[in-house]
């Protein structure tokens, strides 16, 4: 009882959907939580809703938390997680296909504006300078394409009056 009010404690005031620790023995002990949090508004299953909207929010967008919360000491360690769909105007349409044709929004500057957004917002919400993007689609075939348009499209980004963010 006493490890879950820690716990919300720490959350102040968020609503997780789950909870659950985790206790670690050693030289002191340690409850970890592990917390998910999904957006809402671009939920879909995995080829039904992908990349952004015309505001820079990604389809099915989530942020994942750790916390370590040491016993016997005020306070607590977080570390944020958070991933999404590819943040440019692009879509894939379902078919019976294994790996359907990924079609890209042509207007460059458009999508350079959207990636703007949406850099824009993650930096409101978790701090400018403390965001990586990390790659993690094949490099080969539509899904490279993307990868390549998507690097392509930070580079315009960057050269956009705001900086890209």
């Amino acid at each position: 009882a006493a490890q879950r009010e820690r716990a919300a404690a720490a959350l102040d005031g968020e609503a997780p959907a789950m909870l659950g620790n985790r206790g670690l023995d050693g030289e002191g002990r340690v409850d970890m939580a592990l917390i998910s949090r999904r957006a809402v508004g671009r939920q879909g299953v995995r080829f039904s809703m992908r990349g952004a909207d015309e505001e820079g929010k990604t389809a099915n967008f989530v942020e994942t938390e750790q916390l370590l919360l040491p016993h016997g000491r005020q306070g607590f360690a977080s570390f944020v997680q958070i991933r999404g769909s590819i943040p440019l105007l692009w879509k894939s349409p379902t078919n019976f296909k294994y790996k359907p044709k990924v079609e890209i929004h042509a207007d460059a500057k458009r999508q350079a504006e959207v990636l703007t957004l949406h850099l824009q917002s993650l930096e409101a919400a978790y701090g400018r300078g403390g965001i990586v993007i990390v790659n993690l689609i094949d490099k080969k075939d539509d899904q490279g394409r993307l990868g390549r348009y998507l690097t392509t499209t930070l580079a315009a980004a960057a050269a956009l009056p705001d900086g890209g963010g």
